[in-house]
């Protein structure tokens, strides 16, 4: 589990269109990590709507917002057209970076 003034874990995980991504593309800028369970669920939907709504503000300041979830790339690719999101959403369907991260066991 990180706790607060670890090193992040690195990970490389592949985005919504199917393209890889890793922690150390972002080295040297503030990343802010969250985290849901579904796409397409009420509560995980608001929270999404909600970064995408204010990544422009954490641009400007440099920041870099990226959501992962434990599903595919295909499940991401529709719920970031749908829901017209401007984000990097991450897939772990292995747990790999959440259980690295304490957010599964």
């Amino acid at each position: 589990m990180v706790k607060v003034e670890d090193k992040a874990p690195d990970f490389c995980l592949m985005n919504q269109d199917n393209k890889e991504v890793c922690l150390k593309d972002f080295s040297g800028k503030w990343v802010v990590i969250y985290i849901y369970v579904k796409d397409n669920t009420k509560g995980c939907t608001v929270e999404s709507l909600n970064f995408s709504n204010v990544s422009k503000d954490f641009q400007k300041l440099g920041i870099i917002v990226i959501c992962v979830i434990p599903v595919s790339p295909k499940s991401h690719s529709g719920f970031v057209q749908k829901q017209k999101l401007n984000l990097t959403l991450l897939n772990d369907p292995e747990n790999k970076m959440l259980k690295a991260y304490g957010a599964r066991e």
